[in-house]
């Protein structure tokens, strides 16, 4: 019944985007000048509409299940991977595994473009090819040959989460208020974030050093290298947030794409008035 309904929805939106009030006077009828592109723009508004009653008509929890279906086949591909370490980068094997975990991963993407497009969490961008294979030496990027960058599970990836208090100060879980410049690691004093598609954010400051001796933190480390919604360093005093760059050789994100944690950074009562975004890569 409710799918019927969309349908006539639909086809309503569909006859009024066509015709306008002078294509039902006459077939013959010509714009010219302004007129002309004020009758596209508003054609081009009318379809818009259309596409927004489509995404908004989607199920956004089967969407969610379909994104966690294919998180699994991607960790599957991941942990094969894992198990070619004794094989080179450029190994067949290694290069179709890698390939697949690409496509595996574009197939995340667009499921959360779709949920973003539904009203439901944020734009999400890849990670950059060449970094594939990094947590054993696989990557065809050459800084990591001799590299090996950690991937945290779910409960470690905990620990790095940043909680917004009601006073609008960025707070560790246990509620003491985060310095990423304390011990002075990282650029600067910054630390590196990531956001997810749900608006969580995870930072890291003390990047430098290897995490428990396994490897090394980096932007990838806290998704287990999928999609991110933001990326890049954050400088914060004391709770209160200073600069934030968009530097991530991983993700290279854009300045839209990064402007969403801001976005989400003030709709949680953050405030923005006195940061310092910095351009970064």
């Amino acid at each position: 019944m409710i799918k019927t309904y969309s349908v006539s929805l639909v086809i309503l939106f569909l006859l009024s985007c066509s015709l306008t009030p002078q294509d039902q006077n006459s077939n013959k009828t010509k714009y010219v000048g302004s007129r002309y592109v004020a009758e596209v723009h508003a054609k081009k508004s009318c379809f818009n509409n259309i596409k927004q009653l489509l995404y908004k008509s989607t199920d956004p929890d089967l969407i969610i299940s379909e994104i966690e279906e294919a998180k699994n086949v991607y960790f599957d591909l991941h942990l094969d991977l894992n198990n070619l370490q004794s094989l080179h980068p450029f190994n067949s094997r290694v290069t179709q595994k890698r390939d697949a975990i690409r496509s595996i991963r574009k197939k995340i993407q667009s499921l959360q473009s779709k949920l973003y497009r539904s009203g439901k969490g944020y734009k999400t961008i890849q990670m950059e090819y060449s970094y594939i294979g990094e947590t054993n030496y696989l990557a065809l990027d050459p800084f990591f040959k001799d590299k090996r960058i950690y991937y945290l599970n779910e409960a470690e990836r905990e620990q790095f989460k940043v909680n917004i208090s009601k006073d609008g100060t960025l707070r560790w879980s246990n509620g003491s208020r985060i310095s990423t410049r304390s011990r002075n690691y990282g650029h600067s004093g910054m630390g590196i974030f990531v956001m997810d598609n749900e608006g969580n954010i995870y930072l890291h400051v003390d990047y430098k050093n290897q995490y428990n001796g396994e490897g090394y933190i980096r932007h990838s480390s806290f998704l287990s290298g999928l999609p991110i919604s933001a990326a890049g360093e954050l400088l914060i005093d004391n709770g209160i947030l200073k600069t934030v760059t968009r530097k991530s050789g991983h993700y290279t994100p854009s300045k839209s794409i990064n402007n969403q944690l801001l976005h989400h950074l003030e709709n949680e009562g953050v405030d923005l008035s006195e940061v310092d975004s910095i351009k970064g890569y």
